[in-house]
């Protein structure tokens, strides 16, 4: 291994779902000796094609007034299984 790496690449060879998961990075300084704080994670997401995505809709317009009710549909179009709702940024 090189003891002066700037930059490594990480190859993931034929990705399973089992994959999908929050990665993050760190390095570890020989001379003196240290290991660095995480990386930001990144979060890779796998999917499998042989499911359409799910439709979703919302019960108003797009833009609603603070105090509003609002509800958010997911259908998985009879696939089974569980749904989930992603927020961006969360």
């Amino acid at each position: 291994m090189d003891k002066h790496q700037v930059m490594a690449e990480f190859s993931l060879v034929c990705v399973k779902l089992e994959d999908a998961m929050k990665y993050w990075c760190q390095y570890r300084v020989l001379e003196p000796p240290g290991v660095s704080e995480k990386s930001v994670p990144i979060e890779l997401v796998v999917t499998d094609h042989r499911y359409s995505p799910p439709n979703i809709s919302i019960s108003h317009e797009k833009i609603v007034e603070v105090g509003t009710n609002v509800t958010i549909q997911c259908c998985n179009q009879g696939y089974g299984g569980i749904i989930f709702l992603h927020k961006d940024g969360h």
